[in-house]
């Protein structure tokens, strides 16, 4: 959950980024061939340079748009579809000697960094094909070599199209990475503090309604102090492990030392329940020992259980539960309580 939010976070930062430069590169870009095109060729590249200009215009006003207010998804699509067009189209209408279709090439790379790896695939693939059929009229009334034009820009356009597939393949893995190591607990496996303040951030109505369970490892100390800290570690481990049998491993939030945060979504408590959840946890993390080497580590838990709301905010939420789980220290340890009531 947390990692997909963050994930669209880092796009939408990149693709932002990708709009800006094309709004401003591309619309002075456009400008000057549009100005071109109407004074200084002939009648056919008119309506190329015409519709030039439309682009710049386009551009500029996208530039205004985004530079104050968050950017539409169509914005991006309108670009590539509008580039394509216009390579292609002036390809067709002008002298091949006039190169245009030398820009095509650059075209993957930017619909790899404004559409993504699935679609910026299947982009590119209909770009070079259409592309193809323009060059295809174009070269008929020329001295060139037919199929040394066709066959150099079909190989410098996958060649380009290649290192933008294995370019943006490698940007979202590489996030993915990140992503992991900055909202993941290194020794369990589980969530950290970072990714539960994340997920309450940036999704706060998905979360309307689950519970947060907090607890806390009883006389943990004494346990490095007997054992040793490896075995600590092992301890740790088992219980993420043990309470990722009851909820998703992305709901189990480590948020520091022997302290973890489970977080009961609203569809598991409309199904089972929210005490029941709390006893499930509890029995499977309480019920067998841990065993570490050749010792058996008897293993319990106290706990407080809180209801979120948007209302209520996550700090306060997270209070009241830490609440519960002192009155649970207080009572004995092994148990768990809610809004000030022993769960039994």
């Amino acid at each position: 959950m947390n990692n997909d939010l963050i994930q669209c976070n880092a796009t939408q930062q990149l693709r932002r980024k990708v709009l800006i430069g094309m709004c401003i590169v591309l619309g002075v870009a456009a400008l000057l061939f549009g100005l071109s095109n109407i004074f200084y060729f002939g009648p056919r590249a008119k309506v190329l340079g015409m519709l030039e200009l439309a682009y710049f215009a386009a551009s500029l006003a996208m530039l205004v748009h985004i530079w104050r207010r968050k950017q539409p998804s169509w914005f991006l699509i309108f670009h590539c579809v509008v580039l394509t067009f216009l390579i292609c189209f002036g390809t067709y209408v002008s002298r091949i000697e006039s190169s245009l279709y030398l820009w095509a090439v650059a075209l993957p790379t930017v619909f790899y960094l404004a559409l993504g790896l699935r679609v910026g695939f299947y982009w590119s693939l209909s770009c070079m094909l259409l592309e193809l059929v323009a060059l295809h009229f174009a070269l008929q009334e020329t001295v060139l070599v037919r199929s040394a034009v066709l066959l150099n820009f079909v190989l410098a356009y996958i060649f380009v199209w290649t290192i933008s597939h294995v370019y943006e393949d490698s940007r979202v893995k590489g996030v993915d990475r990140l992503n992991a190591l900055a909202h993941q607990d290194a020794l369990t496996g589980a969530q950290n503090r970072l990714s539960l303040v994340t997920a309450f951030k940036q999704s706060p109505a998905q979360l309307e309604g689950s519970y947060l369970f907090t607890l806390d490892i009883d006389d943990f100390k004494s346990i490095n102090d007997n054992y040793g800290h490896a075995a600590g570690d092992e301890v740790l481990k088992e219980v993420v492990y043990r309470l990722s049998q009851v909820v998703s491993r992305q709901h189990i939030y480590r948020m520091g030392g022997e302290e973890f945060v489970v977080v009961l979504t609203a569809e598991r408590v409309d199904e089972v329940g929210a005490i029941t959840l709390v006893k499930q946890l509890q029995s499977r993390v309480m019920k067998t020992p841990i065993r570490f080497e050749d010792i058996d580590i008897s293993v319990t838990f106290s706990g407080g259980l809180e209801q979120f709301t948007q209302q209520a905010g996550l700090d306060k939420t997270l209070s009241r539960a830490d609440n519960g789980l002192y009155l649970a220290k207080k009572s004995g340890k092994q148990c768990a309580f809610y809004q000030g009531t022993r769960l039994s």
